[in-house]
Formats: C-alpha cells, sequence, structure tokens
C-alpha cells in the first residue's frame, strides 16, 4: 500500500504556501511585512527548522499560538497535502501532541488518512470534515508516538482519492528537523 504513488493534480490552496510567483517585468517592489504589520489573528511563519516551519498567528496580548508546519509534496512535486503539529496542555486524554491535517477534495473520507512511521506499524485516523479548502483530519498522538516522530526519519501518509483508480496516494512527510521545531512549539505555547 506504501509503495504506490500517484500523481495528483496540484491543488492552489492560497494559505498553504502565501508566496506570489515572481513575473518577468520589472515592478516596484513592496516594503517588508512586519510583525507590527500584521493584524490580531494573522498567520505568519517565524523560524524555519530544516523542513518545517514555525507558523503563528498573532495575537495582540502577545500571546501567539504557534504550530509547527510542512507542505506536502505529490509525486508530480506540487502541494498537494499539509500537516501542522502542536502541543496539548489538556491531561484529558493519553494524547500529548496534536495535529491537522488538509488533504485535497475528493478524497475518500470512509478510507481516512494512514500514518506510518519509519517501520512502525501504519494507523489509520478519520477525516473530521470538508470544506471548500479541502478535507481535514485531526490527530492525537501519545507520549510514545511523539518519541517516534522526534527519534524518526520520515512518516508515509496514505489516503485513497474517490474517483479514478482509488490506489492509495502515498506522501512523505520528513521529520528532519521536527524534533527541534517541536521544541519551539512547546517553548512558545507554554509560556
Amino acid at each position: 500500500m506504501f509503495t504506490k504513488f500517484l500523481i495528483v493534480p496540484t491543488l492552489a490552496f492560497a494559505f498553504f504556501s502565501g508566496t506570489a510567483f515572481a513575473q518577468e517585468q520589472t515592478a516596484p517592489t513592496e516594503p517588508a511585512i512586519t510583525y507590527e504589520d500584521l493584524a490580531d489573528g494573522d498567520l505568519y511563519f517565524r523560524e524555519t527548522f530544516t523542513d518545517w516551519k514555525l507558523r503563528c498567528q498573532k495575537d495582540l496580548d502577545a500571546n501567539d499560538f504557534c504550530q509547527l508546519h510542512q507542505l506536502l509534496a505529490g509525486a508530480n512535486g506540487g502541494t498537494v497535502a499539509q500537516i501542522s503539529f502542536f502541543n496539548l496542555t489538556s491531561t484529558d486524554s493519553a494524547a500529548v501532541t496534536g495535529a491537522n491535517i488538509t488533504v485535497p477534495l475528493e478524497t475518500a473520507l470512509s478510507e481516512g488518512v494512514k500514518l506510518k512511521i519509519d517501520d512502525k506499524q501504519a494507523k489509520a485516523y478519520p477525516f473530521t470534515y470538508c470544506d471548500s479548502v479541502g478535507c481535514h483530519a485531526r490527530l492525537g498522538f501519545t507520549a510514545v508516538e511523539l518519541k517516534w516522530l522526534q527519534d524518526g526519519s520520515s512518516v508515509k501518509m496514505a489516503t485513497v482519492p474517490y474517483r479514478g483508480s482509488r490506489e492509495p496516494v502515498v506522501v512523505e512527510i520528513s521529520l528532519s528537523g521536527f524534533t527541534a521545531g517541536y521544541t519551539a512549539v512547546v517553548n512558545n505555547n507554554s509560556r
């Protein structure tokens, strides 16, 4: 299941990259946006940790909430999904870490999303909802699973398209920089 790849059309999620494509023509440059220019609730990237970015949401009381974020590329190199990790402070469950995954619309929801951390057994998670951006899964990870992520090198994520061949679409999630980035998330969100 994790060895088959399917080229998926690239979806243009505006919030995934926030990057505009440069044009050949010379255009006047606009001043860079600073933290002070951001409004309450705006998302911004604060820091990069190899393959991960610290994505934060500005709070006027200076309590910015941050997540560890990565755009995921498909077999054709285009962005096909995203994943964000954040620490959990509630002790109501065994989960110590949460994650949000967004995949394209027309994903078979009944199949869920499957994650395989290095050589560990794959685990399936249900989708929570879909909206105009894509389909979303909210995941919880135990302390043991968090340790696997911190010590690991990659995660294979598999979803199944709703139409067509229904062959699993497998995307690799690099864990390079995960440990340092996750530490930054915990340090930021624990203030």
